[in-house]
């Protein structure tokens, strides 16, 4: 009789020990099933929220940008005259807004341009009738990723009443093509390292020398009253294209393996600093992305 008992309550432990695992299973698939139909809400949220902008971008405002020919900038820095390196063609007149627009006095955008001398967008844009041009201009830092022009075209956005919510996608889509056009490539001449200037005729008060044989992007050529000054891509500097007469900076079309190969001795020769290494680096970036798109 003793083992009998003993056995029942083995056998009663046993039942017990099995409804609480099935009771916890139940409970874990029902927690599957809420957090599964959290995330389906949170989905479905989102692609409604996706198809409202979009519809609001077809809806509300139909705007068109205007483009360059392909054609490299390098041709540009040559030139004989500085500045803006925008489309010269003109689009076509845009139609008027329509009344109910003009009396809400909401700006309304007509036309992105896009500059590349010096680096920005131009936006032309409408309100109560009156037509203007405002340009923006871009630090080719904030063109680095597409993760900084995600973030840039969200600040643009903010910074600007003319700019909506919706035009973000839009904004982002242009700085990616600025981001993606040829800049002229230069070289260092001299055989001794060229300091870099805050603007052009200031010496920078942390002195940056660029050594010799670098190469480098230019986003920015202009004249002053002693000569021609380039813009660095990266690092805010600027570099005179003479010295005393003597021409210190070049412009060059090096090839792939020539501008890997600087970079490379760059590295091993000496230790550069990190703005200095990322222009060599921007170099190799884009005639890398040039040649893929042969």
């Amino acid at each position: 009789r003793e083992q009998r008992e003993q056995r029942e309550q083995r056998e009663q432990r046993e039942r017990e020990e099995e409804e609480k695992r099935l009771q916890k299973e139940m409970e874990d698939e029902k927690r599957a099933r809420k957090e599964r139909k959290k995330e389906e809400k949170r989905l479905q949220k989102k692609r409604e929220k996706e198809e409202k902008q979009k519809a609001e971008v077809h809806k509300k405002e139909h705007v068109t940008f205007e483009d360059s020919e392909e054609r490299s900038l390098a041709h540009a820095a040559q030139a004989s005259s500085p500045g803006m390196l925008r489309d010269p063609r003109d689009a076509a007149p845009a139609a008027r807004p329509k009344q109910s627009h003009l009396k809400t006095g909401r700006p309304r955008i007509r036309r992105f341009l896009l500059n590349f001398d010096p680096l920005g967008l131009t936006v032309v844009w409408e309100k109560n009738g009156l037509r203007q041009a405002t340009a923006l201009h871009v630090d080719p830092d904030e063109l680095a990723d597409v993760s900084s022009q995600r973030n840039f075209a969200k600040r643009l956005v903010k910074k600007w009443e003319f700019l909506q919510e919706h035009h973000t996608a839009q904004v982002e889509a242009l700085l990616k093509r600025l981001a993606q056009r040829l800049l002229p490539i230069y070289r260092i001449e001299p055989q001794e390292a060229l300091g870099t200037w805050e603007v052009p005729g200031r010496p920078a008060k942390e002195p940056l020398f660029l050594p010799p044989g670098l190469l480098f992007l230019v986003v920015e050529r202009t004249r002053c009253a002693d000569g021609w000054w380039l813009r660095l891509a990266s690092g805010k500097r600027w570099v005179p294209e003479k010295l005393k007469d003597r021409l210190v900076c070049i412009s060059c079309n090096p090839s792939t393996s020539e501008a890997t190969e600087s970079l490379r001795s760059l590295r091993l020769d000496k230790k550069p600093s990190s703005v200095v290494e990322r222009n060599v680096r921007l170099v190799c970036s884009q005639l890398s992305k040039s040649a893929a798109l042969r």
